[in-house]
């Protein structure tokens, strides 16, 4: 990024409108790939930590069928990601996941479980009851 910032400096010297296009471009560029690194942590923490113990329960086959069925959304901030649970009631597994989670180096901060489903025929939910709720970091 150093190298940028130098390659946009002297571009200033010469052409000020490529240099202000040139430098929008790189910051488009970083909070994409920042985006891009999230959604990747995101489909790991799934993969490896949630959806394995939402098959061992019985509440879905396999990992396109726990994405199918929408347990799982993930909120980020600059630092961390919040995941939320939904459909998920069975303390031994909110226990299973907390643990699994607190055992990794994700960005994980916080992680919160609902009762009711994301969604119910087709229609989302507007309101959802909060079963369990952790600050992991």
């Amino acid at each position: 990024m150093m190298f940028a910032i130098l390659a946009v400096e002297a571009l200033m010297l010469v052409n000020s409108k490529t240099a202000i296009l040139l430098m929008l471009s790189l910051i488009y560029v970083q909070t994409f790939s920042e985006g891009g690194q999230l959604l990747y942590m995101m489909h790991d923490i799934c993969e490896k930590l949630i959806y394995p113990s939402l098959i061992n329960k019985g509440l879905c086959r396999s990992v396109n069928d726990c994405d199918k069925k929408d347990y799982v959304f993930a909120t980020s901030t600059s630092d961390s990601i919040r995941i939320a649970l939904y459909g998920v009631v069975d303390k031994g597994l909110i226990a299973e996941v907390v643990n699994k989670l607190n055992s990794n180096n994700y960005p994980v901060s916080y992680v919160t479980f609902y009762k009711e489903p994301h969604q119910l025929n087709g229609s989302i939910l507007l309101t959802h009851t909060v079963v369990a709720k952790y600050r992991l970091r």
